[in-house]
């Protein structure tokens, strides 16, 4: 497998929250047993695993029309993109049934399952540098309430989005 020197993410605080709610920190093994950092090694190796996956993904898009649809979505606001999809897979000879298969092979997620993934990163990335607060961010990502959006935000991240505020707006 051949990987790139320089492999572009847009947002390495979603990945590290993702890392930390796997795995304990090893200043937090302290004396622990030998199996203990076995346990964090684990856990980062199935992070690696993952970034590799993903960051290997991106490159690997082989199939001309998701291309041209993840162009359109990256192009697009979110809401526009969730609306438009299958309006823009039409446009490219694809019924629903094959752009599913298609996107999965080629992203290795389903089209809703992306925008859902894409939806958290911009979520995570207000948390981290906009100054609104959480209800704000919440409503404007178009959750019917704080509670479901924090749960669903835990769900994804590892972290409560307080959490995730505090401890990646402070390492900015």
């Amino acid at each position: 497998m051949e990987l790139c020197e320089i492999t572009l993410i847009h947002n390495i605080p979603m990945w590290v929250s993702y890392f930390n709610a796997q795995t304990q920190q090893p200043d937090v093994l302290g004396s622990r047993p030998t199996w203990d950092f076995l346990k964090v090694n684990g856990a980062f190796q199935t992070f690696l695993h993952h970034f590799l996956t993903y960051a290997i993904k991106q490159k690997a898009i082989f199939d001309p029309r998701i291309q041209k649809l993840l162009s359109y979505i990256d192009q697009s606001p979110l809401d526009w993109s969730e609306n438009k999809l299958y309006v823009w897979a039409d446009e490219l000879g694809l019924g629903k049934s094959r752009l599913h298969e298609l996107f999965k092979k080629n992203t290795g997620y389903t089209p809703n399952n992306y925008l859902k993934q894409l939806k958290f990163q911009l979520i995570a990335e207000e948390l981290c540098y906009s100054n609104l607060s959480i209800t704000e961010i919440s409503e404007k990502y178009g959750f019917s309430s704080i509670h479901y959006f924090s749960k669903t935000f835990r769900h994804m991240t590892g972290l409560s989005p307080t959490k995730y505020k505090e401890q990646y707006r402070l390492q900015q």
